[in-house]
């Protein structure tokens, strides 16, 4: 059974949504502990939601024999699947999806190391 990338992007939103709850509402330093996981978390999901499903669409939809390679560990896999959308230069939305991905990636280094 494939798995359903959008429910991490669902869950994503979930956690963010209880985190901006508790972050507000929190009085003690274990409450903020588990805002800050959750946010955390948030950001992660979130990010692996949009690389699985552009990932899979490059496999499944486009046929990108490379992609098998990148998982090989010749490549970064995620650098290569943001690449490949954003330097697509006949399709705009695809450009727009790679940058997006690119920005999310870095967004999501920074917040959760």
């Amino acid at each position: 059974m494939k798995f359903e990338w959008l429910k991490y992007y669902d869950l994503a939103k979930e956690l963010a949504d209880t985190n901006s709850i508790n972050f507000k509402d929190s009085a003690n330093n274990s409450k903020l502990q588990i805002s800050e996981a959750k946010l955390r978390s948030s950001i992660s999901r979130a990010y692996y939601a949009a690389f699985c499903i552009a990932s899979n669409y490059l496999r499944d939809v486009l046929l990108d024999p490379r992609l098998s390679r990148a998982r090989s560990g010749d490549t970064n896999e995620h650098q290569y699947v943001a690449n490949e959308f954003k330097h697509n230069r006949n399709n705009r939305k695809m450009t727009e999806v790679g940058n997006d991905l690119g920005r999310l990636r870095r967004l999501r280094n920074i917040y959760i190391t």
